[in-house]
């Protein structure tokens, strides 16, 4: 598991530092996200996340999450941890009153517990909106299609980042 974690932000952060550049209106964050999952309305995740920016228009988004259930059942085959890498593109750039509208996707590692299979790599997609505060506050929504080869997972999320520099 070490090893595909480990690839996965080999694969992110190696075009990061290749096309990284400095960007007059973009900056790093850092926050939390909340995700729900529609369809199975018993769990939603609770995530980690690092922003880097990759210009005026582009991103990098890393993140760390655990699903919560919210009853007491046993759930054998439901992922309980999510690691999500994905590139962002912010299509129109960023309004003057603070809105980016981005699309965004990219590969992500599942961790199941009681199961045969421990880790499965998957992928997600979706639009998101980010506003951005005066004071370096993000706050956003975004609607995210994806999963693995067993079944498709659909999170609905919002999100809260801060730019650290300040």
């Amino acid at each position: 598991m070490y090893r595909t974690v480990g690839l996965l932000l080999v694969a992110v952060l190696l075009p990061v530092r290749a096309f990284a550049q400095q960007s007059s209106t973009e900056h790093v964050r850092l926050g939390v996200v909340l995700n729900i999952l529609p369809a199975r309305i018993r769990f939603y995740e609770v995530a980690f996340r690092v922003s880097l920016p990759m210009g005026e228009k582009a991103g990098v988004d890393l993140g760390v999450g655990k699903y919560v259930f919210t009853d007491r059942h046993k759930y054998i085959g439901e992922p309980r941890y999510r690691v999500v890498s994905q590139f962002k593109w912010l299509h129109g750039g960023r309004h003057d009153n603070g809105l980016a509208g981005y699309l965004f996707g990219g590969p992500q590692l599942f961790v199941f517990k009681n199961t045969r299979k421990r880790t499965m790599i998957g992928y997600g997609f979706g639009y998101g909106v980010d506003w951005r505060a005066t004071n370096g506050i993000h706050a956003g929504a975004a609607f995210e299609m994806g999963g693995v080869l067993e079944g498709p997972l659909v999170h609905i999320g919002g999100f809260l980042l801060g730019e650290p520099n300040r």
